[in-house]
C-alpha cells in the first residue's frame, strides 16, 4: 500500500498518541485490577506484614543494652555481663582565680595569670585574727614581718606613759629627739622663749595669721599651753597666757595643710599674683581638699579676681568648676561649664572639662560625645586622649583605651605637663596594657613612671601587681635576679615611701598610705603566705576608701577560703557583690563557694552572670561546663568546653572533661581521644590516664584497661598509701577483674520440656510443667508444704538470680524467689540457710532471711510495698559484700527491699547453693505460678 506523504507525519503521531495512552493505563492501574469491568465494585485487600518485633532478640530484664550475638558464634545460654558503670575518679576542685587588681587582666586572661590551685590552710583561728591598723615600718626594713612599732612611735608612747621631763628627754638620743620635737610641731604651735624652752599648745589670737605676714607687727602673742604628750591643757580652766614678741625667740604655727594653705592665700592678697601662680595655688588646694577643710573656699576666693581681671580666657573658670565639683556642688560646676561652652565653642579643653564633669555623674554616652567633639576641634588633644582612654578602659574596651592612651602619652608636652599627669598617663596606659596581657609592656611603662615620681602609690601599686602575676619581672628594679630577688625589688620600691613615713610620723598613726597601694602590698602578703598581715592591709585599705571596699572584701573572701572558714568567705563575696553587682571575679568566686557549699543551681546562675560580663572568661565557661557535666547535660556541657578549648588548646584539664562527657554519653573512641590528649599535654594527669584506661575497657580492651589502672596506680607511688587516685585505681581493678569472671546463664524456656538443669520437687501436690513458653506451677496442695523448681550451683560462684514471676490476684499462697543452703540428713533435706523474696497469702510483701538453722529467720513483712499480681513482676536475690562479710541484696520491679543484711552462711561450705522459685500452701489450696526469662550470674572459676 502506498502512503502520500503529505500523510506520514499525521500518522506517527495518532500512533504515539495510543501507545502513550496504553501506558498510562498500565501505570495507574494493579495488576489485579487490569480487565476488570467498569461496573465493579473496588474491593480492598488487607495484606499482613511480618511482625518486625519477632526478628529482634528479646531482651529481659538487665540485658538491656547487651550487645546482639555475634552470628558466626556458637549459640550459648550463657553470655558476658554488660560492662560496668563508670565512677567518677576524685577530681580537682574549680579553678581558684587569685584576687586582681584593678587595673589588671581582663576577666578573659585571668585564668592565664591569675589561676590557682587552692590550697587550705588548717587554721584554727580560721581567719578570725584580731583586726587592727597596718604597721608598715619595720616590715618594709627588716623583713620580720613584725607587729612591733617604730623607734619614734616607741618614744612617743613612752612619753604618753610619764609626764615628760627634762631627765627623761636626756635619755633619747639626737636623732629621737629630733624626730620627737618634728612630731609636736605638726601637731601644736608652738614658741620659744630665750633659754631654749619649747611650749607647744595653740595661738589663738584674733588674726593669728598676721603675726607671720607683717614683719613689724608687735602685737602679743595669746597662748594656750598644751602638753604634747596628753594632748590636754597645761592649765585647764585658766585664760590664755599674752607673751610679748620681745621675750620669745620664735614662733611657728603648727605644720599642717591647712595653716600653709591660710598662708598662702593671706600672702596672695597681699603681695599679688600671676594668673599662673593662682591657678596653681587653685590646684594645689584641690590635691589638699582632704586634708585642709577650707581647701576649695580658698581656692575659689583666689579664683573669683582673676576671673574677673581676665573675662575672655577660660582657664580660671575651668578651675573655677573643678572646685565646685570636688566640693561636690555639681549643679553650679554644671552651669559655670554649660556657659564656658556657649561662650567658648571652639575650645577643646571645655569640652575635655564637661566631659569629666560627666563621667563623675555617670553619663557615658554625653561624655563620649564631647570627647570625640574636643578630638575634632584638635586630634592632638593629650588630654581628650587621656579621659578617652580612662573612660574605655573602665568600660572593658581594651583595644580602644590602648589607642588612646597610646596617642595621649604620644603627644603630651612633657615639658609643659606637671609630673603628676605624665605619672599618671603612663600608669593609665600600663594598666591598658595589663588588661590585654602585656604584662612585661605594662612593667616597662611604670618602671618609667616610678623613676618619674618614686612616691606616687598608684605606679607603685601597679607595679607590684605585677610583680604578683610575672615574678620573673621584678627583676626590672632589683638589685639582682634569683633568690630573694622579689623582696628585694620591694623593698628597692617602697624605701622612698617608708622614708618619707618616717619624716611625717604623725601622733594619730596614720602612715600616709592609699587605698591602692594598701592592697597591693596585702595582695603581696597573700601571695607569699602572709595570711594575717594580708588580712591588716585589706581592712586598712576598706577604711582608706570605702568607696572602693568591694575589693578589700573580695581580696578577704579569697584569704578566708584559703583558711577554710568557707561560711566568712561568702559573706564577705556577698559584701563585695553588693559594691559592684557586675564585678566578674567576685561572681566567679561567688559560683565557686556555692559549690564547695552544695548550692549547685545558684552557682549555675552566678557563673552565667560571670560570663554575662564576659563571654571569654574561660574558668566561667570550664567551671559551667563542669556543672552541667553532673547534671548529665552532655551536649550543653560539651558546648561549653569546645568553646573555652577554642580559646586555649593547651589546657589539659579541659580535654580531660570533654574526653569524660564523651566517655559518659558513650562515645568511647572519641573519649579516648581527648584523654590521649590530654595526656600529651600533661603526662601526669590522674583523672585523664583514669578516664582513657575505662574508655579502653569500653573498647572492649579489658587487659589493657586493667594494665593503665596498674599504671597509674604506680605512677603515684610518691603519694601516701591513702592517695585518692590510687585508692580509685585498685577499686577499679578489682571490679573489672570480678566483674570478667562472671556470667550470666538465662533460659526464657522456650522448649516442651523442662531439664536444662533444673530440678523439681512437687512432694507437696501442684507439679511443675512448661506451657506456652513458660514454666507454671499449678494443681492443689495435698498437704501442707512447697513446690520448687531449681538449680544448683555452688556456693563460691553463685552471684545472683532474676526471674519474672506471675501471681494470680487473691491466690492463697506464698511464693517467690528464693536461695537456699540444704543438707540432707537421713534421707530428709533441711535448710540451713535462706534467703527469699515472696507474696504472702494475705498479699502482704515478704523477705524473710534465715541464716543459720541455729538461729530464728529474721522476716521483714511489709503493707508498704505492693507485690503486684495479676502481672509479670521482675524480681532479684544478689549476693553483694566480699568474700569474708557477705551481704545480700534484694529487689522487687528494680526498687531495692533489703540492702547489704549480713548472710555470713552465704556462699561458704561445700555444700551447692539452690535457686529457683516456690509456692507455699496450706492443705486444699490451690496455686496457679508462672516463671519466666531467669537470668542467673556466677563466676565461672567457681564451676
Amino acid at each position: 500500500m502506498k502512503l502520500s506523504l503529505a500523510k506520514e507525519p499525521a500518522l506517527l503521531i495518532g500512533v504515539a498518541l495510543i501507545i502513550g495512552v496504553l501506558f498510562l493505563r498500565l501505570d495507574a492501574e494493579p495488576a489485579s485490577l487490569r480487565g476488570r469491568k467498569k461496573a465493579e465494585a473496588l474491593e480492598l485487600q488487607e495484606s499482613r506484614l511480618p511482625d518486625v518485633a519477632r526478628a529482634k532478640p528479646r531482651i529481659v530484664g538487665n540485658e538491656a543494652g547487651a550487645s546482639t550475638r555475634d552470628l558466626f558464634v556458637q549459640p550459648s545460654d550463657t553470655r558476658p555481663l554488660p560492662p560496668l558503670d563508670w565512677i567518677d575518679p576524685p577530681r580537682a576542685e574549680l579553678a581558684a582565680i587569685f584576687p586582681p587588681l584593678d587595673p589588671g587582666p581582663a576577666p578573659a586572661l585571668f585564668g592565664e595569670f591569675l589561676r590557682r590551685e587552692m590550697v587550705r590552710i588548717d587554721s584554727s583561728e580560721s581567719g578570725a585574727t584580731q583586726l587592727a591598723l597596718p604597721v608598715f615600718d619595720d616590715q618594709l626594713d627588716s623583713g620580720r614581718g613584725g607587729s612591733d612599732v617604730s623607734g619614734v612611735r616607741s618614744a612617743l608612747r613612752e612619753l604618753g606613759k610619764r609626764i615628760g621631763s627634762e631627765e627623761e628627754d636626756a635619755t633619747l638620743s639626737p636623732a629621737e629627739r629630733a624626730a620627737q620635737r618634728a612630731s609636736y610641731r605638726r601637731v601644736y604651735d608652738w614658741i620659744e622663749l630665750s633659754g631654749a624652752i619649747t611650749i607647744y599648745g595653740s595661738i589663738e589670737n584674733d588674726d593669728r595669721f598676721a603675726l607671720f605676714l607683717d614683719e613689724r607687727s608687735a602685737a602679743p602673742v595669746v597662748f594656750r599651753q598644751i602638753n604634747p604628750t596628753t594632748g590636754q591643757e597645761s592649765f585647764p580652766g585658766q585664760p590664755p597666757i599674752n607673751y610679748e614678741q620681745e621675750r620669745l625667740t620664735e614662733i611657728g604655727l603648727a605644720l599642717n595643710r591647712s595653716n600653709e594653705l591660710e598662708l598662702r592665700s593671706r600672702r596672695l592678697k597681699m603681695l599679688g599674683s600671676t594668673q599662673r601662680e593662682v591657678l596653681a595655688f587653685a590646684e594645689y588646694c584641690l590635691e589638699s581638699r582632704l586634708a585642709a577643710p577650707r581647701a576649695m573656699q580658698l581656692a575659689q576666693e583666689a579664683l573669683m579676681p582673676l576671673i574677673e581681671a581676665v573675662p575672655d580666657d577660660p582657664a580660671p573658670r575651668l578651675a573655677l568648676a573643678r572646685t565646685f565639683e570636688a566640693d561636690f556642688e555639681f549643679e553650679a560646676a554644671f552651669v559655670e561649664v554649660r556657659a564656658l561652652l556657649e561662650e567658648f565653642p571652639e575650645n577643646p579643653e571645655i569640652y575635655v572639662a564637661f566631659a569629666e564633669l560627666e563621667l563623675r555623674c555617670l553619663l557615658f554616652e554625653s561624655a563620649e560625645e564631647h570627647l570625640l567633639a574636643a578630638l575634632r576641634l584638635d586630634r592632638t588633644s593629650s588630654r581628650a586622649h587621656w579621659v578617652l582612654g580612662r573612660m574605655y578602659g573602665k568600660r572593658g574596651e581594651t583595644e580602644l583605651a590602648l589607642n588612646h592612651l597610646e596617642a595621649a602619652q604620644r603627644h603630651m608636652a612633657e615639658e609643659l605637663e606637671p609630673l603628676t599627669v605624665r605619672v599618671e598617663v603612663r600608669t593609665d596606659l600600663a594598666g591598658a596594657l595589663l588588661a590585654r596581657g602585656e604584662i612585661e609592656a605594662a612593667a616597662r611603662e611604670l618602671e618609667i613612671a616610678r623613676r618619674l615620681d618614686p612616691l606616687d602609690q598608684e605606679t607603685l601599686a601597679a607595679l607590684i601587681h605585677c610583680a604578683i602575676i610575672d615574678p620573673a619581672l621584678v627583676g626590672i628594679t632589683a638589685p639582682a635576679r634569683g633568690a630573694g630577688a622579689p623582696e628585694a625589688a620591694l623593698e628597692t620600691w617602697l624605701q622612698p615611701i617608708s622614708d618619707v613615713v618616717r619624716e611625717r610620723e604623725s601622733s594619730d598613726g596614720s602612715l600616709g598610705l592609699r587605698f591602692e597601694l594598701l592592697m597591693a602590698i596585702g595582695l603581696w602578703d597573700l601571695e607569699h603566705g602572709d595570711g594575717s598581715s594580708a588580712k591588716t592591709r585589706f581592712t586598712a585599705a576598706a577604711i582608706a576608701d570605702p568607696l572602693r571596699a568591694h575589693f578589700a572584701s573580695r581580696a578577704l573572701s579569697y584569704l578566708f577560703e584559703t583558711v577554710g572558714d568557707l561560711e566568712g568567705a561568702m559573706s564577705l563575696i556577698e559584701q563585695a557583690l553588693e559594691g559592684n553587682p557586675s564585678d566578674a571575679w567576685s561572681l566567679y568566686q561567688r559560683g565557686r563557694l556555692q559549690v564547695l557549699s552544695g548550692d549547685l543551681d545558684g552557682a549555675q546562675a552566678s557563673f552565667e552572670a560571670a560570663l554575662e560580663q564576659d563571654l571569654d572568661f574561660d574558668d566561667a565557661l570550664v567551671a559551667l561546663g563542669e556543672l552541667l557535666l553532673e547534671d548529665g547535660a552532655y551536649n550543653d556541657a560539651s558546648r561549653y568546653f569546645e568553646r573555652a578549648l577554642s580559646r586555649d588548646t593547651g589546657r589539659a584539664e579541659v580535654h580531660t572533661l570533654e574526653g569524660l562527657v564523651r566517655l559518659r554519653s558513650g562515645s568511647f573512641f572519641e573519649a579516648l581521644a581527648s584523654f590521649e590528649r590530654a595526656l600529651e599535654l600533661r603526662f601526669d594527669d590522674p583523672v585523664a590516664l583514669g578516664g582513657k584506661a575505662w574508655a579502653t575497657y569500653r573498647t572492649g580492651n579489658s587487659a589493657e584497661a586493667l594494665i593503665l589502672l596498674a599504671q597509674l596506680d604506680d605512677s603515684r607511688r610518691a603519694f601516701s598509701e591513702e592517695d585518692a587516685h590510687r585508692i580509685w585505681a585498685r577499686e577499679q581493678i578489682a571490679r573489672i577483674t570480678d566483674h570478667l569472671e562472671k556470667v550470666a546463664w538465662g533460659d526464657g524456656f522456650a522448649r516442651t520440656v523442662i531439664r536444662n538443669g533444673w530440678q523439681v520437687d512437687e512432694g507437696a501436690g501442684p507439679l511443675v510443667g512448661l506451657e506456652g513458653e513458660t514454666v507454671r506451677l499449678s494443681g492443689v496442695f495435698s498437704r501442707a508444704g512447697k513446690t520448687r523448681i531449681y538449680r544448683e550451683y555452688p556456693a563460691g560462684s553463685f552471684v545472683s538470680i532474676e526471674a519474672s514471676v506471675w501471681i494470680p490476684a487473691g491466690a492463697p499462697i506464698r511464693g517467690g524467689l528464693f536461695v537456699a543452703r540444704e543438707r540432707r540428713r537421713q534421707r530428709v533435706w533441711t535448710t540451713e540457710s535462706e534467703v527469699s523474696i515472696a507474696r504472702h497469702s494475705d498479699g502482704a510483701l515478704e523477705v524473710c532471711i534465715e541464716r543459720s538453722a541455729t538461729t530464728e529467720p529474721e522476716t521483714l513483712k511489709t503493707n508498704e510495698i505492693e507485690f503486684p499480681t495479676g502481672r509479670w513482676v521482675r524480681v532479684r536475690i544478689e549476693r553483694t559484700g566480699t568474700v569474708e562479710e557477705p551481704t545480700v541484696d534484694v529487689f522487687l520491679g528494680g526498687v531495692p527491699v533489703v540492702i547489704g543484711a549480713d548472710f555470713p552462711q552465704l556462699g561458704r561450705g561445700g555444700q551447692p547453693l539452690r535457686v529457683g522459685v516456690f509456692a507455699e500452701g496450706e492443705t486444699g489450696r490451690e496455686v496457679d505460678l508462672k516463671l519466666d526469662d531467669v537470668v542467673v550470674v556466677y563466676r565461672e572459676l567457681g564451676q
